[in-house]
């Protein structure tokens, strides 16, 4: 299908001589008959693509488990600034606990010692 999407046509492979010959057109019927096949292909193509997406998602989704985080839980932190190579592969990516003090949909405040900051959920996760 990628072939056909770029060209127009089939690919001419040796497999494909085995097959009845296909028909000569003439410039009016090979513009219309081009058209019609390259709709064909890039719908589904199209429909591929989307089926491809679904399935992408629901493997995502599988995976991915949205705390249920709550004002006042302790959570830890993401830390970003961690230098990670060859001299810190065991260095600690979480760091914390801290409070959340506020939250919204997807941002959370938390109280670092006296600072507050605004980081995004994705970034939390729970203390036990």
């Amino acid at each position: 299908m990628p072939f056909e999407l770029l060209f127009g046509r089939l690919s001419t492979l040796p497999s494909a001589i085995r097959g009845p010959p296909e028909p000569q057109y003439n410039y009016d019927n090979y513009v219309s008959e081009l058209k019609s096949r390259l709709q064909t292909v890039h719908y589904q193509a199209w429909h591929k693509l989307l089926a491809s997406k679904e399935k992408s998602k629901d493997y995502y989704d599988r995976t991915t488990g949205k705390a249920k985080l709550r004002v006042g839980d302790k959570v830890l932190l993401y830390d970003k600034t961690v230098r990670r190579g060859r001299s810190c592969k065991l260095g600690a990516k979480w760091i914390g606990p801290y409070v959340i003090t506020e939250l919204d949909k997807v941002n959370a405040t938390i109280a670092r010692g006296r600072k507050v900051t605004k980081v995004h959920l994705n970034r939390l996760k729970p203390f036990y």
